[in-house]
């Protein structure tokens, strides 16, 4: 796959990945902080797009997060289009924050929930490993307008969604899903599963109060799930991905591990 995608009935936009990662240790560069601003706004009305006033689809995290972004290049400007965000239990106790995953069940309905969560996170400190979360899922209205751009930018996410999982080594990870979204489905598609209790049977929805009484539930991703769909994605779109821009500083993993062009 090229990276220029194909869109019946008009010009051929150029899509080019970013990678940030870290804005907390990337605080002193300069292109840093203006994605800071750009992704903040991208995120704001990709939601606010869905919700009520009083979405936060920021949170602490983000700030020293890594963020996995599709954009639209134009005569040298980069358009977000699409977007997530992903980060690990070892960094969020490094900032003493609790757990993503945790920090959005609320109520005594999502009792059983936390617990399994923790079960995971208990097992992967005493495995070694931390465990991963992926959240802040957003797009551009444009794409929704335009279906063969929506499979696009559907298949490049599912393909960072798997650069992800092996760059990182990723044995476990949560998020959640929207019912009302459809998320759920999409999350099926990479080999992400419905959260199960002690008794391995899938937990219930609930109404989250972050998100305006919407009905969710929390996923599950295990390395062994990763579906074939989702690594064919990976193979599909790799020539982009060797052409993604990277904004990290030198002490940031991704330094090492992706080859890909670095922002000075």
């Amino acid at each position: 796959m090229s990276n220029v995608i194909s869109i019946a009935g008009s010009a051929e936009p150029e899509l080019q990945i970013v990678v940030i990662d870290n804005f907390y240790d990337a605080v002193r560069q300069d292109e840093a902080m203006a994605w800071l601003g750009k992704l903040f706004r991208f995120k704001v009305e990709s939601y606010r797009a869905h919700y009520p006033y009083g979405i936060l689809p920021f949170s602490n995290c983000d700030f020293f997060a890594t963020h996995w972004i599709i954009c639209e290049k134009n005569q040298g400007i980069l358009k977000p289009l699409m977007a997530f965000k992903s980060t690990d239990s070892a960094r969020v106790e490094a900032f003493r924050l609790e757990f993503p995953a945790l920090g959005l069940l609320q109520g005594s309905e999502t009792e059983a929930h936390r617990a399994a969560i923790q079960r995971e996170l208990k097992k992967a400190k005493e495995g070694g490993y931390p465990v991963g979360y992926l959240g802040s899922w957003g797009s551009d209205s444009s794409i929704r307008k335009n279906r063969r751009l929506a499979l696009a930018c559907r298949k490049i996410s599912t393909a960072m969604f798997s650069n992800w999982i092996y760059s990182y080594d990723v044995k476990v990870a949560f998020t959640f899903a929207s019912l009302r979204q459809n998320v759920d489905k999409v999350h099926s598609h990479l080999g992400i599963r419905r959260l199960q209790g002690a008794d391995e049977q899938p937990l219930a929805e609930f109404k989250s109060n972050l998100f305006f009484d919407e009905p969710s539930c929390v996923s599950v991703f295990f390395r062994e799930n990763h579906s074939q769909a989702a690594q064919q994605a990976a193979r599909e779109c790799a020539a982009l991905w060797e052409k993604r821009l990277i904004i990290a500083t030198a002490s940031s993993p991704l330094s090492n591990i992706y080859p890909g062009k670095r922002a000075a």
